[in-house]
Protein backbone atom coordinates (compact mmCIF):
# COMPACT_ATOMS: atom_id res chain seq x y z
CA UNK A 1 0.00 0.00 0.00
CA UNK A 2 0.75 3.56 -0.45
CA UNK A 3 1.38 5.85 2.58
CA UNK A 4 -0.51 8.81 2.59
CA UNK A 5 -3.80 7.14 0.73
CA UNK A 6 -7.35 6.28 2.01
CA UNK A 7 -6.41 2.58 1.42
CA UNK A 8 -3.16 3.09 4.08
CA UNK A 9 -5.82 4.62 6.74
CA UNK A 10 -8.30 1.39 6.18
CA UNK A 11 -5.82 -1.20 6.35
CA UNK A 12 -4.19 0.99 9.23
CA UNK A 13 -7.92 0.82 10.74
CA UNK A 14 -7.90 -2.49 10.73
CA UNK A 15 -4.71 -3.48 12.00
CA UNK A 16 -5.83 -1.13 15.20
CA UNK A 17 -8.98 -3.10 15.12
CA UNK A 18 -7.26 -6.41 15.12
CA UNK A 19 -4.69 -5.29 17.65
CA UNK A 20 -7.66 -4.22 20.44
CA UNK A 21 -9.12 -7.77 19.65
CA UNK A 22 -11.85 -6.63 17.62
CA UNK A 23 -13.71 -8.35 14.98
CA UNK A 24 -13.32 -7.60 11.44
CA UNK A 25 -14.92 -8.78 7.82
CA UNK A 26 -15.12 -7.47 4.70
CA UNK A 27 -17.95 -5.18 3.33
CA UNK A 28 -17.99 -2.53 0.62
CA UNK A 29 -18.83 1.29 1.32
CA UNK A 30 -19.44 3.99 -1.26
CA UNK A 31 -17.98 7.11 0.72
CA UNK A 32 -18.20 10.56 -0.93
CA UNK A 33 -16.65 14.09 0.54
CA UNK A 34 -16.24 17.36 -0.72
CA UNK A 35 -13.74 17.95 2.30
CA UNK A 36 -10.64 19.57 0.66
CA UNK A 37 -7.63 16.87 1.64
CA UNK A 38 -4.86 18.24 3.88
CA UNK A 39 -7.61 21.40 4.57
CA UNK A 40 -7.42 21.39 8.49
CA UNK A 41 -10.68 20.31 9.15
CA UNK A 42 -9.44 16.93 10.67
CA UNK A 43 -10.33 15.09 7.51
CA UNK A 44 -8.45 12.35 8.10
CA UNK A 45 -9.37 11.47 11.47
CA UNK A 46 -12.75 12.44 10.25
CA UNK A 47 -12.66 9.24 8.00
CA UNK A 48 -10.26 6.83 10.01
CA UNK A 49 -13.32 7.04 12.81
CA UNK A 50 -16.10 6.32 9.82
CA UNK A 51 -14.10 2.99 9.03
CA UNK A 52 -13.70 2.41 12.75
CA UNK A 53 -17.89 3.08 13.05
CA UNK A 54 -18.59 0.87 10.19
CA UNK A 55 -16.82 -2.03 11.84
CA UNK A 56 -18.05 -1.43 14.82
CA UNK A 57 -22.05 -1.11 13.99
CA UNK A 58 -21.71 -3.90 11.31
CA UNK A 59 -19.25 -6.49 13.40
CA UNK A 60 -19.20 -5.32 17.16
CA UNK A 61 -21.84 -4.65 18.58
CA UNK A 62 -21.02 -1.08 18.89
CA UNK A 63 -19.14 -2.44 21.91
CA UNK A 64 -15.99 0.07 20.72
CA UNK A 65 -15.07 2.57 23.62
CA UNK A 66 -14.68 6.12 22.21
CA UNK A 67 -11.46 6.34 23.64
CA UNK A 68 -10.47 3.40 21.93
CA UNK A 69 -11.75 4.56 18.59
CA UNK A 70 -9.52 7.29 18.86
CA UNK A 71 -6.28 5.09 19.49
CA UNK A 72 -7.01 2.89 16.78
CA UNK A 73 -7.60 5.76 14.54
CA UNK A 74 -4.39 8.06 15.99
CA UNK A 75 -2.28 4.14 15.37
CA UNK A 76 -3.83 4.09 11.89
CA UNK A 77 -2.64 7.83 10.78
CA UNK A 78 0.60 7.49 12.17
CA UNK A 79 2.03 4.36 11.35
CA UNK A 80 -0.11 3.40 7.96
CA UNK A 81 -1.04 6.64 6.97
CA UNK A 82 2.47 8.60 7.76
CA UNK A 83 1.23 11.17 9.62
CA UNK A 84 2.68 11.76 12.83
CA UNK A 85 -0.29 13.02 15.02
CA UNK A 86 -1.71 13.25 18.74
CA UNK A 87 -5.18 12.24 19.80
CA UNK A 88 -6.91 15.35 19.97
CA UNK A 89 -8.36 15.38 16.12
CA UNK A 90 -9.19 11.79 16.91
CA UNK A 91 -10.77 12.17 20.04
CA UNK A 92 -12.55 15.38 19.41
CA UNK A 93 -14.64 12.68 16.76
CA UNK A 94 -15.10 9.95 18.69
CA UNK A 95 -16.18 11.77 21.94
CA UNK A 96 -18.41 14.23 19.69
CA UNK A 97 -19.72 17.41 21.77
CA UNK A 98 -17.74 19.94 23.36
CA UNK A 99 -15.03 18.35 26.04
CA UNK A 100 -12.07 18.79 27.74
CA UNK A 101 -9.30 16.48 27.09
CA UNK A 102 -5.88 15.33 29.66
CA UNK A 103 -3.85 13.48 27.85
CA UNK A 104 -1.46 13.20 30.70
CA UNK A 105 -1.93 9.32 31.43
CA UNK A 106 -2.26 6.39 28.84
CA UNK A 107 -5.99 7.26 29.89
CA UNK A 108 -7.92 9.96 27.62
CA UNK A 109 -9.48 11.82 30.81
CA UNK A 110 -12.93 13.53 28.96
CA UNK A 111 -14.54 16.54 30.68
CA UNK A 112 -17.55 17.15 29.07
CA UNK A 113 -18.70 20.89 28.88
CA UNK A 114 -21.81 22.15 29.26
CA UNK A 115 -22.98 24.69 26.07
CA UNK A 116 -26.05 25.80 24.54
CA UNK A 117 -24.73 26.24 20.92
CA UNK A 118 -27.98 26.08 19.15
CA UNK A 119 -27.82 29.56 18.13
CA UNK A 120 -24.59 29.27 16.17
CA UNK A 121 -23.43 28.15 12.76
CA UNK A 122 -20.27 26.39 11.73
CA UNK A 123 -18.98 27.54 8.68
CA UNK A 124 -15.66 25.95 6.67
CA UNK A 125 -14.34 28.60 4.20
CA UNK A 126 -12.34 27.20 1.21
CA UNK A 127 -9.19 29.12 1.49
CA UNK A 128 -7.15 27.21 -1.09
CA UNK A 129 -3.72 26.14 1.34
CA UNK A 130 -3.29 22.83 2.55
CA UNK A 131 -0.74 21.62 5.38
CA UNK A 132 -0.43 18.28 3.57
CA UNK A 133 2.71 19.02 2.81
CA UNK A 134 3.87 20.07 6.71
CA UNK A 135 4.35 16.60 8.02
CA UNK A 136 8.08 17.41 9.12
CA UNK A 137 6.52 20.61 10.90
CA UNK A 138 4.10 18.43 12.68
CA UNK A 139 7.10 16.16 13.96
CA UNK A 140 8.86 19.04 15.38
CA UNK A 141 6.38 20.09 17.49
CA UNK A 142 6.23 17.08 20.29
CA UNK A 143 10.00 16.85 19.38
CA UNK A 144 10.65 20.01 20.70
CA UNK A 145 8.07 19.53 23.45
CA UNK A 146 10.18 16.51 24.93
CA UNK A 147 13.45 18.77 24.61
CA UNK A 148 11.52 21.51 26.69
CA UNK A 149 10.51 18.59 29.09
CA UNK A 150 14.16 17.05 29.53
CA UNK A 151 15.21 20.42 30.39
CA UNK A 152 13.43 20.28 33.54
CA UNK A 153 14.28 16.43 33.90
CA UNK A 154 10.76 15.12 33.19
CA UNK A 155 9.79 13.21 30.18
CA UNK A 156 6.99 15.17 29.62
CA UNK A 157 5.30 18.99 29.58
CA UNK A 158 2.46 17.92 31.88
CA UNK A 159 4.64 17.13 34.28
CA UNK A 160 5.85 19.85 34.73
CA UNK A 161 3.53 22.46 36.89
CA UNK A 162 2.90 26.24 35.14
CA UNK A 163 4.59 28.30 37.89
CA UNK A 164 7.58 25.93 37.70
CA UNK A 165 7.65 26.23 33.90
CA UNK A 166 7.54 29.90 33.81
CA UNK A 167 9.74 30.47 36.60
CA UNK A 168 12.15 28.57 34.39
CA UNK A 169 11.95 30.75 31.58
CA UNK A 170 12.25 34.65 32.97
Amino acid sequence: YEKGTSKAIVIGVVQGLKNFGYKICGFNACIDSSVPSGAGVSSSASFELLIIEIFNALFNNNIILPSEKAKIAQFSESKFFGKACGLLDQSAIAFGGINLFDFSNDEIVVKKIDNNLTDLSLVLVDTGGSHADLTDEYVSIPKDMYKVANSFGKQRLCEIDLKTFLDGYK
